[in-house]
């Protein structure tokens, strides 16, 4: 009998103790910055897109159409670029801020997007032997990426043979 009394008590407790269902999907905040890019050795002006990745309480959605959610503020984001060949550093570009290159409405916030930008002389470009390394200092956070990168040479791209065939 004691044990039987034993064993509903439990039960009933395990039951009536549940656990919660709650769930935070929201992390602590931590900086995060995106690049976009492409540099194309045979170009003489190059253009990055950085962004902040966003997440909240909310409509991710209209966060995406926030400006202030999107873009840093160019006044505290400082770009450079800088050209490595044997590991010495042979020029450092400076990238501006370009907020006069208009963007399609859609998720994202427009019409206004910002875009860091810099030339290289039209007879030099890039050089594909050289290493890149690009360096965004937020003057506020003082948070520091660095991300590095080749430029590609000349490519060739080879159509496959025969045919492929799907099956559901």
């Amino acid at each position: 009998m004691l044990q039987r009394f034993a064993i509903i008590a439990g039960l009933t407790a395990v039951l009536l103790s549940s656990c919660s269902n709650d769930l935070d999907i929201n992390a602590q905040w931590k900086e995060t910055t995106v690049v976009f890019g492409l540099m194309s050795k045979q170009d003489s002006v190059h253009y990055l897109r950085l962004s902040k990745a966003f997440l909240g309480e909310g409509d991710a959605m209209k966060f995406a159409s926030i400006a202030d959610s999107v873009y840093y503020d160019p006044q505290v984001i400082e770009v450079k670029i800088e050209e490595y060949l044997n590991n010495s550093i042979t020029r450092t570009f400076e990238l501006q801020a370009a907020t006069d290159i208009p963007k399609d409405p859609g998720i994202f916030a427009w019409p206004g997007q910002v875009v860091y930008t810099f030339q290289t002389p039209a007879n030099e470009g890039l050089n594909p032997m050289a290493k890149y390394q690009l360096t965004v200092h937020n003057k506020k956070s003082n948070h520091v990426l660095k991300a590095e990168t080749q430029v590609l040479g000349n490519m060739n791209f080879d159509m496959p043979l025969g045919t492929m065939n799907f099956y559901p």
